[in-house]
């Protein structure tokens, strides 16, 4: 239109603009989020995986230094200094045709360690031989 003066171009910013940029924001928060997440859930685990071998390991050795009479399946926890954690044994006799009658004085322990409710295990498994 004649008459009319051409303004400046205007410094703000456009609605468009604004619009993409919050997006790329939600999109960026949003995974870091849940690379958050993922985080609290690798310590979880890394607290378990370096917790739970040593109590493992002390667990057997109580059983194979217990004496023989005292060998039996069982289950309990760590106590106050380890919450959450707790063990389960089992004890059972060994069967071999390689073996023959040596089989009969050979016990197998098996050992399993578990964090939370039943989340994490770790297990381990040893051979005692029993004198009688």
């Amino acid at each position: 239109m004649p008459g009319w003066k051409r303004n400046k171009p205007s410094r703000a910013f456009t609605l468009l603009e604004v619009m993409v940029a919050v997006a790329v924001l939600a999109i960026a928060l949003t995974a870091i989020f849940r690379l958050q997440g993922q985080s609290a859930s690798m310590c979880s685990r890394a607290k378990f995986e370096t917790t739970a071998p040593l109590l493992a390991n002390w667990k057997m050795a109580q059983f194979m230094t217990a004496n023989e009479g005292d060998l039996s399946s069982g289950s309990g926890d760590f106590g106050d200094d380890y919450p959450e954690y707790a063990w389960k044994c089992e004890v059972d006799e060994v069967s071999s045709v390689v073996l023959q009658d040596s089989s009969k004085r050979l016990r197998k322990i098996s050992l399993t360690v578990s964090w939370g409710d039943n989340t994490y295990n770790y297990q381990i498994r040893a051979y005692r031989l029993v004198t009688w």
